[in-house]
């Protein structure tokens, strides 16, 4: 055999090779189509127009060198006939021998493929994808016929409950597959829920149209049925009323009304006790909550209906029998714009007082009322200034603030900056930081795991990513991830609950925009679950 068929036959051999590496390409590119959807720029996993560029390059390149190659094969292993003078004469007796380069451009494809396969794979960056979301719909109307809808989330075990105006609905963490679902009464609307689940229950308030929230009731959580309901007394101008304020203790529930606080026998429904507000003092509740034994209360008093100045107290109940354990009396002179417990045990009360120059922070108390830190938060976390320096208030992203151990974890804006662009822990007891973590964008939800992981949502410029953080130390475990998808909602606000395994289910907190052109925008997806 002479050398230059060798070569040839190489030739042919190689190109086979570039068709492989076409066909790996092609192979790799499909499946990270598929994984994209419809993407540009940061919404496309980094490396996939490598994929891409290559899988085409190789297509081109590969097409047009089996063919050079196969008839350089053919004129080397079967020249045609010449006379003396180099004239061809006709055709080679040996032309059969051709058809090696068939075998030979095969054998070239199946040495290429692994390789070319390997090579492939290792180009596109990794990524997370969205397991699962639920479509958009359009919800009723809330109380009182405003077109702006509501959500309420619960957590319930395997399964999350999303209460809209309309319905109460659970689905499964791990698929988001509709485990049940159940219809509001007729002519009622969902008007408010408790903040904590306990013993399989979750309470739920019903009102009729643009009338007080004054049916109590405790949902089922496994199967959506009623187990029991109570009529709430209202005073028809009582403005808080309009949405309900409910708390489970263990086998308690406890619902605010216009001039007491009414106990029920979680199980039954049957009233267990009542705690009058004081009328002398035009004293009302400004929160409720509740861990498995005690009733935690702000109750806000003023001299008259005139009066803008308040005196503001916390108080824990038994939660068995409505006994006073302690009050503490709140370094307020405002009413709360805004008050909610992040921790029951002990507790840590969120308060915004409606003077802008007055407290706008987390207080944090002992078991016998004892005042300890005082986290102040961030002028820019909620849009109104305060009494608060740039130096002074630090917390930002108040509603996802997570209570673990004795740290308040939470995400910060630092003076100088307006986003949240750092996330750290601090000391409940002295208040002090523990750590503190710069994140590489802002970052719109927290999800302090049972696992020691703290996972964050950050917001790109066209898609999601995912960070993993240690609870303990701040340490990054997991490097921020982009979420793929051409549908995946980029959410300015959300929260987070765990999944399975590694999965973060996001409860998207952006409403409907209805002017834009971005399916994404205009009819956003309300869950959805991030592998």
């Amino acid at each position: 055999m002479r050398v230059g068929q060798v070569v040839a036959g190489a030739a042919v051999v190689v190109s086979g090779g570039l068709v492989a590496a076409a066909i790996r390409f092609h192979i790799e590119d499909s499946r990270l189509e598929r994984l994209e959807g419809v993407c540009t720029g940061e919404t496309c996993l980094p490396g996939s127009s490598a994929v891409d560029g290559w899988a085409h390059t190789f297509t081109i390149f590969g097409a047009l060198a089996l063919l050079i190659t196969g008839l350089i094969f053919l004129g080397v292993v079967a020249p045609p006939l010449k006379d003396r003078d180099g004239k061809i004469t006709g055709p080679s007796p040996h032309r059969r021998r051709g058809w090696i380069a068939l075998p030979l451009a095969l054998a070239g494809v199946a040495a290429f493929l692994w390789p070319a396969g390997a090579w492939a794979t290792s180009l596109p960056g990794k990524a997370r994808s969205v397991a699962w979301s639920l479509p958009y719909e359009k919800t009723g109307p809330r109380n009182g016929g405003s077109s702006t809808p509501t959500d309420w989330i619960l957590p319930a075990g395997p399964n999350l409950v999303r209460a809209t105006p309309d319905a109460l609905t659970a689905y499964s963490l791990a698929d988001g597959s509709r485990r049940w679902s159940t219809p509001v009464p007729t002519r009622r609307t969902v008007c408010g829920t408790d903040t904590r689940t306990a013993g399989g229950l979750a309470l739920v308030g019903y009102a009729r149209f643009d009338q007080p929230c004054a049916e109590l009731t405790a949902v089922d959580l496994t199967t959506g049925r009623t187990r029991w309901q109570q009529k709430l007394r209202f005073d028809p101008y009582d403005s808080r009323a309009a949405t309900g304020t409910f708390a489970l203790a263990g086998r308690t529930a406890v619902a605010v009304e216009t001039d007491r606080l009414r106990a029920f026998d979680a199980t039954t429904g049957k009233p267990v006790w009542t705690r009058p507000f004081t009328t002398k003092r035009l004293c009302t509740a400004g929160a409720l909550d509740a861990s498995a034994d005690r009733v935690l209360l702000v109750e806000e008093c003023r001299k008259d209906y005139i009066a803008e100045t308040t005196v503001s107290r916390l108080i824990t109940l038994d939660a068995a029998t409505g006994k006073q354990l302690w009050r503490a009396v709140l370094p307020v002179e405002s009413s709360a714009l805004s008050a909610w417990f992040a921790a029951t045990s002990p507790p840590v009360l969120r308060i915004k007082e409606r003077d802008q120059r007055g407290v706008d922070a987390f207080l944090s108390y002992d078991d016998k009322g004892r005042a300890r830190a005082v986290l102040k938060v961030s002028r820019h976390a909620t849009g109104t200034p305060n009494a608060n320096s740039e130096a002074e208030g630090l917390i930002g992203l108040t509603v996802q603030a997570r209570v673990v151990g004795d740290r308040l974890v939470t995400g910060v804006i630092t003076p100088g900056e307006t986003g949240v662009r750092w996330v750290g822990a601090f000391s409940l007891a002295t208040g002090e930081r523990q750590w503190l973590k710069r994140l590489p964008d802002t970052a719109t939800a927290l999800l302090a795991g049972t696992d020691g992981r703290l996972s964050v949502l950050l917001r790109g410029d066209e898609t999601p990513y995912l960070a993993g953080y240690d609870l303990r130390t701040g340490r990054r475990t997991e490097a921020p991830l982009g979420v793929l998808g051409s549908r995946t909602p980029n959410p300015s606000s959300a929260s987070l609950f765990q999944g399975p395994g590694s999965t973060v289910v996001v409860v998207n907190g952006d409403r409907p925009n209805e002017y834009s052109s971005d399916k994404r925008l205009s009819e956003p997806a309300p869950v959805f679950a991030i592998r």
